[in-house]
């Protein structure tokens, strides 16, 4: 019988958490904002990113076939949103349109992000979670106030001039990035930088969580994995018999394994019935994963998760051109002129790297996005969730249902 294609998703995404106020008057303290008083413009708001972020997460499985994935969009839709801020007139459009967000204006959305960063870093004192943005120009450019200002006020962005004819100003950029990513990622900027980008735009996102329920690792053996093609592998297949939220439909399995005080999980789902990933790929939407989140049943589970450890790199220009955002890219047609006040400012490429390491313990994953803007010029029987095939999961903030990580994976490695 033909075996399901193995495939994991994380998503890292982002929410906009904010219409008007994030907390309530006199409350300072984000951690102790409840994610049950978003207001309905909020959840509007948080079910457009997870659009973006599930649409991004289908075009890099088309892009990549049968490939492992993992990708961040909360990083790219970070780089993105700070790029907007620098757009103008049609551009700027674009990328609003490709973020699937409500109309609303600029100091709104600057706000949402804000409020967003803010949350996810403190909502789980047991979970380490780290958003930062930073903006790298060539220092004989004036860059306009405005955008900076914005950029230091709602996304936290370092700003610094360099020069960027030196080595020096390419390991600056990398060891900041190595430095917010733990050193998972240790590089997004190449010697010599192209003598026509003046500015990069970088994200980067680090995620550190414990499982609420730690996989002891003398259950972990060398197990077989089925690939898509029917073949056998081995891998180092976790194993874990306790109490887990459990949904099973007719094309898949799903289980949500938590992290520290349970503000953040990972969804997996495991095609079932001759299904594979494309068949729960197709009905991945932000309806459903709400949907499916309120169906989800305590039950006894045989659990068995293969370990994983590997990097993923990926250009995203191709893709941001197909889902809307090709005018961003066009010398003659892409408006940046609220960075500088010239023509012929556009984006030249949008890099993304990721890193992931699950073992028994929890999960790390790091993710960087760059955007490079150019210058023309009674117990019952346990059930079993074994995932020895292609299956899907995702991590996500649970009472806001805000997904996180998006990955896939085809073959387990551990690199």
């Amino acid at each position: 019988m033909k075996q399901s294609k193995y495939c994991i998703i994380i998503i890292l995404a982002f929410s906009l958490l904010s219409c008007s106020n994030l907390i309530n008057s006199g409350d300072s303290d984000l951690s102790v904002r409840k994610i049950s008083s978003l207001t309905n413009c909020e959840k509007s708001l948080i079910k457009s990113s997870n659009k973006f972020s599930i649409n991004l997460f289908e075009n890099s499985l088309e892009y990549d076939k049968d490939k492992n994935i993992f990708i961040s969009p909360l990083s790219v839709s970070y780089a993105l949103g700070m790029a907007y801020n620098g757009a103008a007139g049609e551009t700027r459009e674009v990328i609003h349109n490709v973020l699937q967000i409500e109309d609303i204006g600029l100091a709104e959305f600057n706000s949402n992000y804000k409020s967003l960063i803010d949350l996810l870093k403190n909502i789980d004192q047991e979970v380490e979670m780290e958003i930062a943005n930073s903006v790298w120009y060539r220092q004989e450019f004036d860059i306009e106030k405005e955008f900076t200002d914005n950029l230091i006020s709602y996304f936290d962005a370092q700003i610094s001039g360099l020069d960027f004819s030196t080595k020096e100003s390419v390991d600056i950029i990398n060891n900041w990035v190595s430095d917010k990513t733990n050193g998972k990622i240790k590089s997004i900027v190449s010697h010599p930088i192209d003598p026509l980008t003046i500015m990069y735009l970088i994200n980067a996102i680090y995620f550190k969580g414990l499982w609420s329920i730690s996989f002891d690792s003398s259950y972990t053996s060398r197990r077989t994995f089925y690939k898509n093609d029917n073949t056998e592998i081995k891998c180092d297949m976790m194993q874990s018999v306790e109490e887990y939220e459990y949904l099973e439909t007719d094309i898949f399995k799903a289980v949500n394994i938590y992290y520290g005080d349970n503000h953040f999980c990972l969804t997996a789902f495991l095609p079932i019935n001759n299904n594979d990933i494309s068949t729960i790929t197709e009905q991945l939407t932000s309806d459903n994963l709400n949907n499916w989140s309120n169906q989800f049943k305590q039950s006894k589970l045989i659990l068995n998760f293969p370990k994983l450890k590997f990097s993923y790199n990926v250009n995203y220009n191709e893709i941001l051109k197909n889902i809307g955002m090709s005018r961003a890219f066009d010398p003659r047609l892409a408006d940046f002129s609220n960075i500088v006040p010239l023509n012929g400012l556009f984006i030249q490429n949008v890099i993304h790297k990721s890193f992931i390491e699950l073992d028994e313990t929890g999960t790390e994953a790091a993710a960087v996005t760059s955007i490079s803007i150019g210058l023309t010029s009674d117990e019952p029987t346990p059930k079993q969730f074994n995932a020895n095939h292609p299956f899907l999961f995702l991590i996500r903030e649970v009472e806001s249902n805000t997904i996180l990580f998006t990955g896939a994976i085809f073959e387990p490695v551990w690199e």
